[in-house]
């Protein structure tokens, strides 16, 4: 196997830190670029705190780069976080490719959204090869797809590019943070669930997925989505509180009490200065049932995306360790 040198951007985040220690568990060189300070010492691996924004805090630091992963992103549904979802997700990708476009950087991996592939003749649809125009739910959508716009604009221009569209990424991390919050909120107990359904594909599978395109044993330029299954939120949330043993949810959040929560959640952000929780961007986002269809990029990935039922478990007894040791 050729040793790579590999910049990976967010790499103090979920999905980056989970990226890093697999490339460095593989031999690579690993470049790990993020906002904040990252404790991760490990041999063969550069920490380097830069903003993407400011070219000049990570340009002349970093070293002869062979790859880029660009796991960085803000996801945010405050209306009021709009501006800096355009900052990070699409200025600073521009940015980005700019870099690897000056650098002849061999190949740039962009880890985008499944939100980003929803089209006008199918709206209840995510997939690979569906027609239309996009359709935007979010800010948060419409910033990653203008992402994927910066990082077409480098393969125009000569930069071998991979698009990975993940669902809603389940992994074991902070579970104060992102979609792990989910865990902590279930060990809790969960009263109420969302009508909608959401696509679920595990962390280690997006992993699996940047280790095949960086060892070339996948060459592709197209939008490749990544999403294992699709549960109805009541389902994920009934399954992950019998795992704790905590309550269940029974009462389905209908629109009424959506739009009243989004009301006194903006009163509370209002008063507070607190980022909105329940806007009316999220009362989109867990309202809806999608269809998720991945059958080329399953057909082109050539391995079986993990079953989400049995990870769950696992995952949960590892969230558990975190209840014992505040217990004691």
């Amino acid at each position: 196997m050729e040793i790579k040198t590999i910049l990976v951007t967010g790499a103090s985040g979920f999905l980056g830190s989970y990226i890093v220690e697999a490339l460095l568990d593989q031999g690579h060189k690993v470049i790990a670029l993020s906002r904040k300070q990252n404790t991760n010492s490990r041999v063969n691996l550069l920490n380097i705190q830069a903003d993407l924004n400011d070219p000049s805090s990570f340009e002349s630091q970093l070293p002869t780069v062979n790859y880029i992963i660009h796991a960085a992103g803000k996801v945010s549904y405050d209306p009021k976080q709009s501006e800096e979802l355009y900052r990070v997700n699409q200025k600073a990708t521009s940015h980005l490719i700019n870099f690897a476009l000056d650098r002849s950087i061999e190949k740039f991996i962009y880890i985008s959204s499944a939100s980003t592939l929803r089209r006008s003749s199918k709206e209840d649809m995510i997939s690979e090869n569906v027609p239309g125009s996009p359709i935007f739910y979010s800010n948060y959508s419409r910033s990653k797809y203008l992402g994927e716009m910066e990082v077409r604009r480098g393969e125009a221009e000569g930069l071998s590019v991979s698009i990975l569209n993940p669902s809603l990424i389940i992994g074991y991390g902070d579970w104060n943070k992102g979609s792990c919050n989910i865990f902590k909120k279930a060990a809790f107990g969960m009263k109420y669930y969302p009508s909608g359904n959401v696509g679920l594909v595990m962390v280690d599978d997006i992993v699996k997925v940047c280790l095949k395109i960086i060892n070339k044993e996948l060459v592709s330029n197209e939008n490749i989505l990544l999403n294992s299954e699709t549960w109805s939120y009541k389902n994920l949330f009934e399954n992950l509180c019998l795992n704790f043993s905590s309550q269940l949810p029974s009462i389905q959040i209908g629109k009424r009490m959506s739009y009243i929560a989004s009301f006194l959640d903006y009163l509370k952000s209002t008063v507070d200065g607190s980022e909105r929780l329940i806007s009316k961007e999220t009362i989109k986002q867990i309202s809806q049932k999608i269809k998720y269809q991945s059958t080329y990029s399953n057909e082109l990935i050539q391995f079986e995306l993990k079953k989400i039922l049995p990870e769950l478990s696992v995952l949960c007894n590892r969230y558990k360790l975190i209840l014992e040791s505040k217990n004691h």
